[in-house]
């Protein structure tokens, strides 16, 4: 994915380590954009749309003035990065790929795999063209030197095939991670992008309209 994927895995393992040094802490909101009884952010390259509810905090929001926006969210346990930003992919499955190879081949991590539906044992990936997401687990070596079992939801909508995309990066401790889901996909699902914005599914609902991929995990 670029140059997107790079800023992507960067900002994500940066909030990663702030994440393991101080998970629990209110983290710091970005002017304008609401803290503590939710707000919205546009993109300022890309006008997709992200809302948020009071229980989210704006760890940061910016746009590099080189065609990559990006917004992080935490709620004290997890947290959301929402990238926008150019991608040459014109299927989103290889947009997922994509993403989840240059987050698993970033420095620090380790096992970086798609994770199991624990009753059915198949591979939590659901998706299309034009939306794929998937739950992933890992390990990433903490600050104190010991490893942190960690999982995230991956997300990757294509806005312009072959041009850009959208990526929703979720993560949180795995012990906490089945826990935070329910928000994780509240705010994933309330992402509007495009013309087609309102009538995007709000629920737990996968891209191709099966289960909710992440019960399982």
């Amino acid at each position: 994915m670029g140059r997107t994927a790079r800023r992507m895995v960067g900002g994500l393992l940066m909030a990663l380590a702030v994440a393991l040094l101080v998970f629990g802490g209110s983290g710091v909101a970005a002017a304008g954009l609401g803290s503590g009884s939710g707000g919205s952010y546009v993109s300022p390259d890309y006008g997709y749309q992200v809302t948020w509810g009071g229980q989210w905090t704006v760890a940061k929001a910016t746009t590099d003035g080189q065609g990559t926006d990006e917004l992080e969210l935490t709620d004290g346990t997890g947290l959301v990065l929402v990238t926008g930003g150019a991608a040459s992919q014109t299927d989103a499955r290889q947009c997922l790929t994509s993403a989840a190879q240059a987050i698993g081949g970033a420095q620090g991590v380790q096992g970086f795999a798609v994770a199991d539906d624990q009753q059915t044992g198949q591979p939590l990936l659901a998706g299309d063209a034009q939306e794929a997401e998937g739950v992933f687990t890992f390990t990433m070596d903490g600050s104190d030197g010991s490893q942190q079992s960690m999982a995230a939801l991956l997300d990757c909508r294509l806005l312009a095939p072959g041009q850009s995309a959208l990526v929703v990066t979720a993560v949180a401790p795995a012990a906490q991670f089945s826990a935070e889901a329910p928000a994780f996909l509240a705010l994933d699902r309330g992402i509007q992008v495009g013309p087609t914005a309102a009538s995007a599914p709000t629920t737990g609902s996968s891209p191709d309209g099966k289960d909710n991929p992440l019960g399982g995990l």
